[in-house]
């Protein structure tokens, strides 16, 4: 759907995309243009748990960290106003629920783009801790091959951050989704 079909300004826009695609940066200034909430999904899960996500994965896992996403990404469905920024593999299991509840946003990043951005802070993100410079490269690859096909189910697949915040320009002026409903 383009945004010329967007009838109305979603309630909920999620964004998703690989590590290291610019989703917690470029959402905070989409919610500052649309008026919205921001909130990034892996610091509520660290907010809930009140361990890191690195501790998590260390400590329970990748199976259990997926679950935690789970319980708290239901949370923000009823959160009206709000860009919430997803983690790189939230779409793995709760793609349908992104979709049925707001409006998702594809961060498509080129790859290159992303191995140097991911490259740049691995101590940070748990897949690629303790990974040479060409494993992070393969990493990366192999989870945009494995995600892909989950991306692409978005609303929308923007190339760049500027082209989220432009699109955010465009739908600025739309009315709410319940505005709309009450018209």
């Amino acid at each position: 759907m383009t945004t010329n079909e967007l009838r109305c300004r979603p309630p909920r826009i999620y964004l998703v995309g690989m590590p290291g695609s610019g989703k917690s940066s470029s959402g905070k200034l989409l919610a500052r243009i649309l008026g919205y909430d921001f909130e990034d999904l892996d610091s509520a899960i660290v907010q809930r748990s009140g361990m890191s996500v690195n501790e998590i994965f260390t400590l329970k896992g990748e199976a259990i960290f997926r679950e935690m996403e789970t319980q708290c990404l239901e949370a923000f469905h009823s959160r009206d106003a709000l860009v919430l920024a997803t983690g790189g593999g939230a779409v793995l299991h709760n793609m349908d629920r992104m979709l049925q509840h707001g409006w998702v946003l594809w961060l498509d990043i080129p790859v290159d783009e992303l191995v140097r951005r991911v490259s740049m802070g691995t101590e940070r993100r748990p897949m690629f801790r303790n990974l040479s410079q060409e494993q992070v490269e393969m990493k990366v690859w192999e989870l945009y091959r494995q995600r892909q096909a989950l991306y692409a189910l978005a609303h929308r697949r923007v190339g760049d951050e500027q082209s989220l915040l432009d699109w955010g320009q465009r739908i600025l002026f739309l009315p709410l989704a319940n505005e709309h409903r009450r018209a």
